[in-house]
C-alpha cells in the first residue's frame, strides 16, 4: 500500500482490495498476516456468525466495510488485537490469511490488576 500525503489518497495494490473487500482503507491501515495476531479473548460464535453476515454483504457493495482491525505489538513479533476480536475469528473461519490493520499508537498493552476482597 502506497500513501501520497500530498493529497491524501491511498494506493492499495488489487491483490489487497480483492483479497480483503471487507475493510476501510484508511491512511494509517496496512496488510498484515493473521497468523501473526493473537486474540484478546475467545471469539463469541453468535457474534462471529453475525459478523460472517455483515462481512458478506460488505464484500459485494450492499453493506459498510469494516473499520481495520485494531492491534497492539507485543515483545515476541506478534500482534495483540484489541479492537475487531470477532472479525479476526470470522475472517480465519472464512479461510482468509491476510486483513487490513491498523496499529493503535499510544496504547500500551493493558494490565488489569487483581484486587481481593477483604
Amino acid at each position: 500500500m502506497d500513501i501520497d500525503n500530498t493529497h491524501g489518497t491511498v494506493n492499495i495494490d488489487v491483490g489487497v482490495s480483492q483479497s480483503n473487500p471487507y475493510f476501510k482503507i484508511t491512511p494509517n491501515s496496512r496488510t498484515l498476516n493473521l497468523d501473526l495476531l493473537v486474540a484478546r479473548e475467545p471469539a463469541d460464535p453468535n457474534r462471529v456468525a453475525r459478523a460472517k453476515i455483515l462481512m458478506e454483504q460488505a464484500s459485494t457493495g450492499v453493506g459498510e466495510k469494516r473499520n481495520p482491525i485494531g492491534i497492539i505489538p507485543l515483545a515476541n513479533g506478534k500482534f495483540k488485537v484489541l479492537d475487531g476480536n470477532t472479525t479476526l475469528q470470522a475472517l480465519r473461519d472464512m479461510g482468509e490469511t491476510v486483513a487490513i490493520m491498523e496499529i493503535i499508537q499510544g496504547i500500551a498493552d493493558p494490565v488489569i490488576p487483581s484486587f481481593s476482597r477483604s
